[in-house]
């Protein structure tokens, strides 16, 4: 079972600007920092469907 109902359901600054890098890299989508509540919502589903213990493990 994953842990992403606790205090590993949040990215930190440093994978929040890593995945929103990629974003802007692949898409010109720019993410601010006032979109990381959103980026974290859209990860919570695949990593629980691929049993990961945290968010950061899924911007790995």
């Amino acid at each position: 079972m994953s842990d992403l109902d606790g205090e590993h359901d949040r990215l930190d600054a440093a994978s929040f600007d890593r995945v929103a890098s990629f974003i802007r890299t692949v898409s010109g989508i720019k993410l601010p920092v006032a979109k990381r509540t959103m980026l974290e919502g859209r990860l919570r589903r695949p990593a629980r469907a691929l049993a990961l213990e945290s968010l950061e493990l899924a911007t790995a």
